[in-house]
Formats: C-alpha cells, sequence, structure tokens
C-alpha cells in the first residue's frame, strides 16, 4: 500500500502548517515573503517535521523528491540532505536507518528499509537543510496514525545551533533530542544565521502557540550592541501574544571561545530575565550556556568550536530537559 504523506496530515507532525497547506515548509508559503531574505529560504526547510505512524509491516519502501541542496561546508550528508528513521514510542524511541540519495545535490530518492518485527511506532525526521516536494510511503501492513504525545508542544527559535548544523543527521539536533527524552512535539524554528531577533519577529513567532518556547539566537546577533538592542524586544513582543507561557532563554554554549566576549553577551541576556521577573513573570527562566556543555570533555561537544556536534547536542538537550521537564510536569513557579 502506498501512501502519499501530503494526502494524509494525520501522520505529520513539527510544521505548523502542513494540515492546511499539505507543503513541507515550516511556515505558510503565501507569508514567506514577510521574514527577511534568509528566512525566506531557510523557512523551507523542513527542519523539525516528522511522519509518524504506528504499523505491523516487515518493510519500508520510501520515495522522495527534493528540492537542489548546494552542499555545505563541513555539514555531513545525512544532515543536510537525508532522514533519518525511529522505532519506538516516547523516549524509548531508537535510531533505526538512515535514508540518503547518493547525490544531494537535487535527487529523487527510492530506498527499502527492513523493520522490526510486529506493531510498532515510526518516526521519520526530515532534512535540517534543503526543500522536500514529495514524500511516498509504501508499507505491507496495516498503518495507522502515532498516539499523541505526553507533553505539549516545544518550539524553538535560534540560530543555526537550534537549526542542527554541525550534527550528524536529523535526529541528533538538541531540538529533535528533546522532543525525544520529553516525548513532545517540536517547532524548530531555527536559522543558520538569519536569527536576529528583533520585536518584528517576538511578535511574528508569538502567534504560534506553544507549551513552553525556549530562544536561542546569541550568535546570530552580529554584535554585543545588535543583541542588546534585538533581545528584550523579542522577549517583550513574544510575552504580549503569549502571557503565560513559559519561555527559556539561552546563552551561547561554546563559551570557552572568547570567554570575555560570552560574559559580556550573557549579561543581556540575563538582563532581559532579570527585568521579566522585576515586572513579576513567573514564567520565564534563564539558562548559562557556559553550563551545557558540562565540564569534562568540553572541547569535544563542537564540529568546528562554535557548532555542537552529536555530543554538544545531546549535553545541550539532557540539560534543558531536566528544566523543561520540571515546568511541564511540576508546574510553573
Amino acid at each position: 500500500m502506498w501512501l502519499d504523506v501530503r494526502e494524509h496530515p494525520e501522520y505529520v507532525e513539527g510544521l505548523a502548517f502542513f494540515a492546511e497547506e499539505r507543503k513541507f515548509l515550516r511556515w505558510r508559503e503565501d507569508e514567506i515573503a514577510q521574514f527577511p531574505p534568509k528566512l525566506q529560504t531557510l523557512l523551507r526547510h523542513p527542519v523539525g517535521g516528522q511522519i509518524r505512524f504506528v504499523t505491523d509491516s516487515k518493510a519500508l519502501r520510501f520515495r522522495a523528491r527534493t528540492e537542489a541542496v548546494d552542499p555545505i561546508f563541513r555539514m555531513p550528508p545525512a544532515t543536510a540532505a537525508g532522514f533519518d528513521l525511529y522505532v519506538g514510542s516516547g523516549a524509548a524511541k531508537r535510531f533505526h536507518a538512515i535514508l540518503l540519495a547518493e547525490d544531494i545535490v537535487g535527487h529523487e530518492m527510492d530506498t527499502c528499509v527492513a523493520l522490526p518485527p510486529g506493531t510498532k511506532e515510526v518516526t521519520i525526521n526530515l532534512p535540517v537543510y534543503g526543500e522536500v516536494r514529495e514524500l511516498a510511503l509504501e508499507l505491507d501492513g496495516a498503518v495507522t496514525p502515532a498516539p499523541a504525545f505526553l507533553r505539549p508542544r516545544l518550539m524553538l527559535y535560534g540560530s543555526s545551533i537550534t537549526q542542527g548544523y554541525g550534527v550528524s543527521r536529523p535526529g541528533m539536533g538538541y531540538a529533535a533530542v528533546l522532543g525525544r527524552l520529553l516525548d513532545c512535539p517540536v517547532y524548530n524554528f531555527g536559522f543558520a544565521g538569519g536569527a536576529k531577533g528583533g520585536a518584528e519577529l517576538g511578535h511574528i513567532f508569538g502567534g504560534i502557540s506553544a507549551g513552553a518556547f525556549v530562544y536561542d539566537y546569541d550568535h546570530n546577533a552580529e554584535s554585543l550592541s545588535h543583541l542588546a538592542e534585538t533581545h528584550a524586544p523579542f522577549f517583550e513582543a513574544f510575552r504580549a501574544q503569549q502571557p503565560d507561557t513559559p519561555v527559556v532563554m539561552l546563552s551561547r554554549p561554546d563559551f570557552d571561545e572568547d570567554v570575555p566576549y560570552s560574559v559580556a553577551r550573557r549579561a543581556v541576556i540575563r538582563q532581559t530575565y532579570a527585568d521579566a521577573v522585576a515586572r513579576g513573570d513567573k514564567n520565564v527562566y534563564f539558562v548559562d550556556g557556559e553550563q551545557l556543555f558540562g565540564t569534562a570533555g568540553r572541547d569535544d561537544c563542537t564540529l568546528d568550536r562554535v557548532h555542537p556536534n552529536d555530543l554538544g547536542a545531546r549535553r545541550i538537550a539532557a540539560y534543558l530537559s531536566d528544566i523543561l521537564r520540571k515546568i511541564y510536569d511540576n508546574g510553573r513557579r
């Protein structure tokens, strides 16, 4: 039995407008022009999107057509234009296969993957970069939508670190790992080189409801003054749209690269947090990026001394999951 995924929105998660648009985009296509030019491209990359279903099929045939993807410096091919497949439910999901064509610069993929016996939940993560135009699945057994997640949706806004540059495959970005650890759906609005904060974007993303919101665009603010001019306005505009949503603010994780500069930038972000608390906001949290990589092996946590690799992303997700689990499960302070 073949399934054209565009005709089955009940199997798609992580793309806010898929049910109405039937396109693998992170925003409504006719509204993308309102964003800055770089975001107009990146919003067409379906990072965070997932195909989820339950099946007793013994195998999966997978067909996809993607738009041309330029080779990206230092980016592993499976992250640039590949899919990865997990089997299992909630935090017990386990990596099963990479789905990747030989030619990542514009391709059609047609591949088969054996699946474990019995009835199981299958999750396919969409690529971090590049556009997906068509996606179809062939299964030799029954298929039904995956069960509901345990926790409400998590939304993230940030830089290439949030989008997932530097990890080996889509399921290893820290946002994707968080989704598994917390058993929650994720909207990933990470924009490599394009997350600039500011009131206008805070207002736009504040229009998307979420159970919690994480924002981490420290690296894309090109100067200390830019960060100072945009960080609080972004939060205040978002908060005006969502007065009760828990908001977690992060500073950069690669703290050691330039410690004095990292300290100064951290102070800007901490001030946004402190000002919100002083106004009586009880649903705002600050995370010091210096703590995210832990102590041992910090120098092994990045691809290029900036972008987290699999180890770094896993450590970020583990740290944040403890905070978010308390927010979701124990109530807000």
